[in-house]
């Protein structure tokens, strides 16, 4: 490598004891190049280009070679080299190395570029663009579609539809974090049904189960059903960030026995998609945690509030 760097045999000779000083590969290195690991021989190129004279570093996905002591001293080394005013130019998909190396960040996406600019907000953009897509549900993907388990239905009560409606009233599945909603259940009773528990649940795009209630819970008894009507259920505060997330519907017999046996009267399970938009102060991952700041300064007393 270094020959074709253009160095003379006497140039190489002079750093040749520290090339494999820092390689640390001093025990193998009268082997044969064709009996290296990948590794060894990206940890020896490594520290052989990094002994040369240059003023731009070009590195691809290079970080990762060798263990974390080797890592340590490469990450010292470009440190250095950054303190001597020398460009470096990483191209790689590790956050960390990007984030440990770079002042100036350049996000492409499918050969476009998206940002460029500060290293933190460039990242930041990144995750930002990673977590909305994790959390998207394609309209033609379904968590649960093919067999359900619930597979039998008492039938005696049916959801005949539901809708759910914002803090304007109007029906929508597209909603805002921390805005109160309503979920409308629609019925029609084939015959007098006692007691009905309604439930609805949430879900995240993967399956996890995030939250749910049912009348039960808040001692909402229902002594019989005749006929067609509807049940609301209104949340005061949608606490989910950012996201698409599934809900499901049903209506059953009683709270606990009923579900251990997957025996509902009847069952829209994983049925509804929402989606729910968030402003940067909602935070981030699942929950919605309405937070405010303060700062203390404990000189003057001063206390400063957002």
């Amino acid at each position: 490598v270094a020959t074709l760097m253009g160095l003379s045999k006497g140039e190489i000779d002079k750093i040749v004891d520290k090339i494999i000083e820092f390689s640390g590969l001093e025990d193998f290195i009268d082997y044969k190049l064709k009996t290296y690991s990948k590794g060894m021989i990206l940890r020896l190129a490594f520290s052989i280009i990094i002994h040369l004279d240059f003023d731009i570093l070009m590195l691809d996905e290079i970080m990762s070679v060798g263990d974390i002591n080797f890592q340590r001293k490469c990450y010292k080394k470009i440190r250095h080299f950054k303190h001597l005013g020398k460009t470096i130019l990483l191209a790689s998909h590790n956050l960390a190395d990007i984030g440990a190396i770079c002042d100036r960040t350049l996000y492409l996406e499918n050969g476009r570029v998206m940002l460029f600019g500060d290293t933190d907000k460039v990242v930041g953009e990144f995750i930002k663009s990673i977590e909305e897509s994790d959390k998207k549900i394609s309209p033609d993907y379904h968590i649960m579609k093919g067999d359900l388990p619930y597979s039998e239905r008492i039938g005696t009560i049916r959801i005949t539809n539901v809708r759910f409606l914002n803090s304007m009233n109007q029906e929508t599945l597209s909603f805002k974090t921390g805005e109160r909603i309503k979920v409308i259940i629609e019925f029609e009773a084939q015959s007098p049904v006692r007691d009905p528990l309604f439930r609805v649940q949430f879900f995240k795009n993967d399956g996890q189960f995030l939250a749910g209630n049912n009348n039960y819970r808040h001692n909402f008894r229902i002594d019989e059903l005749k006929g067609s009507g509807q049940v609301e259920m209104i949340i005061e505060s949608l606490n989910l960030i950012e996201g698409d997330y599934y809900v499901s519907v049903g209506i059953w017999p009683d709270e606990y026995r009923s579900l251990v046996t997957l025996t509902p009267y009847d069952l829209h399970d994983f049925r509804y998609i929402i989606s729910v938009k968030s402003e940067r102060q909602d935070g981030a991952a699942l929950v919605y945690l309405p937070v405010k700041w303060s700062l203390k300064l404990n000189q003057t007393g001063k206390v400063v509030h957002n």
